[in-house]
């Protein structure tokens, strides 16, 4: 017999050094039960005892889940002695506790024909709420476990129903450790583990405390791979709530950028329940708190059903016809560039695709952007390499040697993402280099961490790379082959030494140091840089240092390596690959006179000279600063496009109300530029619309038609347009995404720059240091600083909506700080700077730095003295009691 060759009843199968039993049969379509085993890649424990094969010549049945496949070995997966094995240990898992999930007179001769029965008795309360959707109850069914030879045990810990989103049944569990496993070696977040002894074991949090007191971050990775029903949603204990009979939709998440594929659980038109969609990437069944449970705003009452017309100062209910013939008559009139049109980054690709071809080609102005949009922040990237998008999958963080993370607190922003960096910690080895002036969750991982003083990361970059080419660690054969400019480089960054950069950055030498040499001595390094970089004033210089940083030592075009900068929303690189930017037009082609950027609309509102304006998806004045309001206040006239009526809505002469993202089609492209799908799941409240519908019938009010059957045309036409669209089709979207460019036969492009950058030679770019505008004086002491809250997102119009979520903003103080300013934990202070002030309690909390506060976003927007400049991380205040 052939090396590497495995015999599985009766058949030959070659298998990989390494492979267990269970995954050359699972590979191969052979059918072996697990209860315990996760396929996700964590360390297979053998614990339940189910999956037990026979092995020829050995004296007793294995777990093939632990059992490396073996030259020559015989097994056979479902002979008797393996069936009489399996049965008894399902009798023993269901006499482990209390479940009522076999009926004595069940006679189903199949498990669908047994569904049949679960859906009439679902109706009864007393029963499980996993009955018929529980692993356990599925096998005793396969092997015909109608009832128990053991005495069912009673657990002495009560039902634990005190959590937000998570009800935990010890009664129901059969220790089989999977949600242990899930959340140490998945997620790593390392908020649960086995506790006790024998009889009395449990799953607990640490102090066996309850979930809501716990380090739990309500990720519900236990609950996705429960096998049984001991942790069940909240919302699965309400029969109004419950999932039970209800059709599942996969669908694209539109919170943030990752992109995690989940289910829609859909019943009378209602979305009750999300789960992840096991075996895709990039989330593989994970999701974050507000992915699994923060989508209660679809079926909220409050949602905009019907179209308003504001008159005498309030709105009243009106047609399409009457409310389109107006926003078309009033965009006519204030006509071309003095009308600005503002996108979101949460729509799909399609409806921005069409707002750029409504404001370009219809209404006739150049002026298009959506808030916040990152494009000229990371323009540095693309100068550099001829893309400002992130260079690698997001697969590729766990292949680094080195992980450096600047400007991102990504555990609460991109929050599955995050786990890719830890497991590459903690279970290959990386090294984590982290950069920021708070102690967020991600520094519990680091090997170096360094805080340093809002505004200075040009010059903590330039020192590394200081470092790095005095001790000559860069990559010579590299730099010289594939880059340009590199005597430039080393002229600029020669003034940054460590010790001047200590003395910018406050980051002590000896940390740049040792960071520089940790970067350069990994094989590939990877670098992620979030809107803490990007949402400077001097946001493009960071990106382009970075750039200079990853080029040097010849981590971009190699796995594992690249600059990796992470869109905030859903959908915010669709927006910016489709135009919706002044200067881009749809597939990255230039446009010879830009328009005007988001903020510089509000400075021309306020002058007078922007008369309209047309906001689809966005709210701004939830987001913005008092200038943002008063900007929009100065509007001859005001439409938004949304779901809700928002801060922003309220003020607009004409709401239209649009359709969510579970009531439409069409494609999201998340953070590493693979185009996704959305597919509708439900109807539209009311008479609410798909936004691509509204801009197509707007566009015909205002006398050019356009003509779709549906996304899937509107993308087709995106293909044909935009040349890094090529050969995507909703056909070759329909199992997995396509990473842009794409080509004609669809085949994406997951790594960019492997061979060549995109423009050639990589251009190193020498980049000054210019301190921040605003620096702490008597009157403002205190550097203010922003960024994610896990249970917060954007203006919270939707995290409102769902129970458990909404988190009320505080302002992060150091006790330091606290001290100085007489303030202590829970007490209401004012905050002031230049601009404004807002009143918010105080958290004294050991990640905040002394000297710099924090406040999640968009709760600071009143304090930013620079609207223009979207300086979010460096503004000056003062706090006092209020």
């Amino acid at each position: 017999m052939a090396e590497n060759i495995i015999v599985i009843d009766g058949q030959e199968f070659s298998f990989e050094n390494g492979e267990t039993i269970l995954q050359v049969a699972e590979r191969n379509g052979i059918f072996i039960p697990t209860l315990c085993y996760l396929k996700t890649g964590a360390t297979p424990t053998g614990a339940c005892r189910i999956c037990l094969v026979e092995i020829e010549g050995a004296r007793s049945l294995m777990a093939s889940c632990t059992v490396p496949a073996g030259p020559n070995m015989v097994v056979r997966t479902d002979s008797p002695p393996v069936v009489r094995a399996r049965r008894m240990n399902l009798e023993l898992l269901l006499a482990s506790g209390q479940h009522n999930c076999l009926a004595q007179d069940q006679d189903a001769d199949s498990w669908t024909d047994f569904q049949l029965k679960v859906l009439k008795d679902k109706e009864h309360e007393e029963l499980c709420p996993a009955y018929g959707i529980c692993r356990l109850q599925d096998l005793a069914i396969k092997y015909r476990v109608r009832t128990t030879h053991f005495e069912p045990s009673e657990t002495p810990f009560p039902l634990e129903n005190i959590n937000p989103f998570i009800v935990r049944d010890f009664s129901r569990c059969v220790l089989c450790g999977r949600c242990v496993q899930a959340c140490n070696e998945v997620q790593v977040n390392s908020a649960i583990s086995y506790g006790y002894r024998g009889s009395e074991s449990k799953i607990v949090a640490a102090g066996d405390r309850s979930l809501k007191e716990s380090d739990c971050v309500f990720c519900g990775e236990c609950v996705q791979v429960c096998p049984v029903g001991a942790l069940v949603p909240v919302k699965e204990f309400v029969p109004e709530t419950s999932s039970a009979g209800a059709t599942k939709i996969r669908t694209t998440c539109s919170y943030c950028s990752v992109g995690c594929q989940m289910y829609l659980h859909v019943k009378d038109n209602k979305v009750v329940n999300v789960t992840g969609v096991d075996d895709v990437s990039p989330n593989y069944g994970s999701l974050c708190v507000k992915g699994r449970f923060g989508y209660d705003f679809i079926n909220s009452a409050d949602r905009l059903k019907i179209p308003m017309i504001r008159e005498n100062g309030k709105h009243r209910e009106a047609s399409w016809d009457e409310a389109l013939k107006l926003v078309a008559e009033k965009l006519a009139k204030a006509g071309g560039d003095s009308v600005g049109v503002v996108t979101s980054a949460r729509i799909t690709t399609e409806d921005s695709y069409l707002a750029q071809k409504l404001a370009r080609n219809v209404i006739g102005t150049k002026n298009i952007d959506h808030q916040l949009s990152q494009s000229s922040r990371v323009s540095g990237l693309e100068h550099a390499t001829g893309s400002g998008a992130m260079t690698n999958p997001i697969s590729d963080i766990e292949k680094s040697d080195v992980i450096l993370i600047a400007g991102s607190n990504i555990t609460e922003s991109h929050g599955v993402l995050s786990s890719y960096v830890k497991r590459a910690v903690t279970l290959k080895g990386a090294k984590l280099i982290v950069i920021d002036p708070r102690k967020i969750t991600i520094t519990r991982f680091a090997s170096v961490w360094m805080r340093q003083t809002p505004g200075t990361d040009v010059a903590w970059i330039n020192g590394m790379i200081n470092v790095i080419i005095n001790e000559k660690l860069y990559d010579e054969s590299y730099v010289n082959s594939r880059t340009s400019g590199f005597s430039e480089l080393q002229s600029s960054v020669a003034q940054f030494t460590p010790e001047k950069v200590e003395g910018i950055s406050g980051i002590p030498k000896d940390q740049i140091i040792e960071a520089a040499r940790m970067y350069a001595g990994g094989k590939a390094a990877s670098i992620i840089c979030g809107m803490g970089m990007t949402q400077q004033e001097g946001g493009a210089k960071c990106v382009s240092a970075l750039t200079n940083l990853a080029m040097i030592c010849g981590n971009i075009g190699i796995e594992g390596g690249g600059v990796n900068p992470l869109r905030g929303q859903n959908n915010a690189q669709g927006a910016c690959d489709m135009g919706c930017v002044p200067d881009v037009l749809p597939g990255n082609r230039k446009v010879d006179a830009p328009g005007l950027s988001f903020s510089h609309m509000m400075g021309k509102a306020r002058e007078g000279a922007l008369k309209a304006m047309y906001i689809i998806g966005d709210n701004p004045v939830g987001s913005g600063s008092a200038q943002t309001k008063a900007s929009l206040e100065k509007l001859d006239f005001l439409v938004v496009q949304d779901i809700f009526m928002t801060e922003t809505a309220q003020m607009a002469d004409v709401v239209l109300p649009s359709a969510s993202f579970a009531e439409k089609d069409g494609t999201f492209v998340n953070t590493e530029r693979k185009v996704q799908r959305v597919r509708k799941a439900i109807n539209s409240p009311g008479s609410a619309k798909e936004d691509w519908r509204i801009i197509c019938d707007l566009s015909q009010a205002m006398g050019t038609a356009m003509d779709y059957d549906g996304p899937q045309d509107i993308m087709q036409e995106i293909a044909e347009t935009a040349s890094s669209y090529a050969g995507i089709n909703y056909d070759r979207l329909d199992t997995d995404g396509i990473p842009c460019p794409s080509t004609a036969e669809g085949s994406g492009t997951p790594r960019l720059h492997v061979d060549k950058f995109m423009c050639g030679q990589g251009v190193l770019q020498a980049v000054d240091f210019i301190p921040p505008k605003n620096a702490p004086d008597a009157q403002y002491p205190l550097y203010l600083t922003t960024g994610r809250d896990l249970y917060q997102f954007r203006t919270a119009t939707r995290l409102q909506e769902s129970a458990g979520l909404p988190s009320e903003p505080s302002v992060e103080i150091s006790m330091e700080d606290a001290v100085a300013c007489k303030v202590g934990d829970g007490d209401t202070v004012k905050i002031a700077s230049s601009a404004g002030e807002i009143h918010m309690k105080v958290l004294v909390s050991e990640k905040a730095m002394k000297g710099t506060v924090f406040i999640p976003l968009p709760f600071a927007a009143p304090l930013d003295p620079a609207a223009e400049t979207l300086e979010y991380k460096a503004c000056t205040v003062k706090i006092e009691k209020a």
